[in-house]
Formats: C-alpha cells, sequence, structure tokens
C-alpha cells in the first residue's frame, strides 16, 4: 500500500494527528485522536474513545478512507 493511501487527516474536531488502531478480536479497524479537553478531560469527539464503540470497518483501507472524507470545499459563493 502506497504511503499517501495510508496517509490520516487530522481530526476534524480539534486538527491533532489521528492514529488506527486495530481491534483483533473482533477484526476490525477503528481511526482516531487521542485528544482530551476541557478541565475535566473529556474525549474530543473525535477521539479514539468515541469511535472505537461507533465506527468499526472492516479493512485498514476502508477506515482510512471513511475517515479522511470530508465535506467538499467550495469557493462557490453561491451566485449566478
Amino acid at each position: 500500500m502506497s504511503k499517501k493511501k495510508n496517509h490520516l487527516k487530522p481530526c476534524p474536531f480539534c486538527g491533532k494527528k489521528a492514529h488506527i488502531v486495530q481491534n483483533s478480536l473482533h477484526s476490525s479497524y477503528y481511526i482516531g485522536c487521542k485528544t482530551f479537553i476541557g478541565e475535566l478531560g473529556s474525549p474530543c469527539p473525535g477521539s479514539i474513545a468515541h469511535q472505537s464503540s461507533r465506527f468499526c470497518y472492516v479493512t485498514e483501507q476502508l477506515a482510512i478512507e471513511v475517515w479522511n472524507r470530508r465535506p467538499q470545499e467550495s469557493n462557490d459563493t453561491g451566485k449566478s
């Protein structure tokens, strides 16, 4: 697999580095950051703590593709 295919975009919530984790017990993959926010150390919505229970994928490549998917950024102002 090429390096470009394995590149993970940063967390869309906090901008920190994302990490891929393999759950060998369930043969699945998930991705998230390791960020905790606030005085009480609440996990970021994009953290591994949140992602592991909600977004598990059968292959590493699928997990990467879904994690890296972002809404299309557009310079279009909507004016014709």
